[in-house]
């Protein structure tokens, strides 16, 4: 079904495209590799599809009624949210742009670990 609602991927880095990755028809970036982080679809996310962006996964029965329940006030990762407009896919989820987003800064995240999402970002939802 491609990245749509209830589907579940790795994340993984965005770099451009080289014509090398036969996964990728886009004519801007590529996925490349994977990460230990794994994202959920909450919407109709298939432009990732040409990006080799692939899902593995789906979420069954009303686990999406928990997944929506799941905060999502600060937005997209810091990362994707660097001005208006650079990345116009992730613009509609970014809460800020540059040093005034709200997102989880990925670079903070590994240096800092827990640390700083307990300071930083006290509302983010956390399964134990």
């Amino acid at each position: 079904p491609g990245n749509v609602r209830g589907t579940v991927g790795f994340s993984m880095e965005a770099v451009n495209n080289t014509g090398d990755n036969p996964n990728c028809s886009a004519p801007d970036y590529c996925a490349r590799g994977f990460s230990t982080n794994i994202y959920i679809n909450y919407g109709d996310n298939r432009h990732l599809d040409a990006h080799g962006f692939a899902v593995f996964g789906r979420v069954v029965g009303d686990g999406m009624d928990t997944v929506d329940r799941l905060y999502a006030g600060y937005g997209e990762v810091a990362d994707l949210c660097t001005a208006p407009g650079m990345n116009r896919a992730y613009d509609k989820f970014c809460k800020g742009y540059g040093k005034l987003c709200q997102g989880i800064n990925m670079s903070r995240l590994i240096a800092e670990g827990d640390r700083y999402l307990f300071n930083e970002k006290p509302m983010l939802s956390r399964i134990e």
